[in-house]
């Protein structure tokens, strides 16, 4: 029975997974640049999917199972990529654990929409003023996209399309106050948004289009 890749990674399976790693390495089977960005990747993992791609070509997998399925997700269609190639945030970033696609509001509003590719790795920071991901019209380019949020001051909305799960039980809250009102299990062929980090004073809403949304897309509306 294959293991769960949304479920969180445990404080022990994280230290089998960076001693693994550095056996690897000393065997001569990771040069040290590798070495480096697996133990990042191990470091910063929340899920066992996470874990998982960096223990990549690893013997002995530190789990319950030795492989991981993940669902198939459609490739983007060619629209999506050539819009967001001329008015979105480059796709270059956000598929690397340490490069994040880093969204920070502080003294005017950050809104991201309309057809874009959501990376796997995003980190969100509403410090002065707001942030909205809007993911309506997207397109995952991972089947788990994990999100990290930055204590701050404002409000951290984001809006996904029916199907999508999002999950997060691995966010501090501090004084912010947490809004999770979409399902937490995607459905077959959807992602799963997983968030973590801490609020601070932060309003984090996680949920689907309102009938603003709808307003604002109005063709009426200029």
């Amino acid at each position: 029975m294959n293991v769960d890749p949304l479920r969180l990674v445990t404080p022990e399976e994280r230290v089998v997974a960076i001693s693994l790693l550095r056996r690897a390495a000393e065997k001569g089977r990771l040069s040290d640049a590798e070495l480096q960005r697996r133990l990042t990747a191990a470091r910063q993992a929340q899920l066992v999917g996470g874990l998982a791609f960096a223990l990549e070509g690893i013997d002995h997998f530190p789990f319950d199972a030795p492989t991981i399925e993940w669902p198939t997700l459609p490739a983007p269609p060619t629209s999506v990529v050539a819009e967001q190639n001329g008015r979105r945030p480059s796709v270059t970033l956000g598929h690397r654990p340490e490069e994040p696609l880093t969204v920070t509001a502080v003294f005017q509003s950050e809104r991201i929409g309309g057809p874009w590719i959501v990376p796997p790795y995003l980190r969100l920071q509403a410090l002065l003023s707001s942030v909205k991901i809007d993911c309506r019209r997207a397109h995952a380019a991972a089947s788990t996209i994990d999100v990290e949020v930055r204590a701050g001051t404002m409000t951290v909305v984001v809006v996904v399309p029916p199907g999508w799960g999002a999950v997060a039980g691995a966010v501090s809250r501090d004084l912010g106050t947490l809004r999770l009102k979409v399902p937490q299990s995607p459905a077959s062929g959807c992602p799963a948004v997983v968030f973590h980090g801490r609020l601070g004073i932060t309003t984090l809403v996680v949920r689907h289009e309102s009938a603003y949304d709808r307003w604002r897309d109005s063709p009426e509306v200029v």
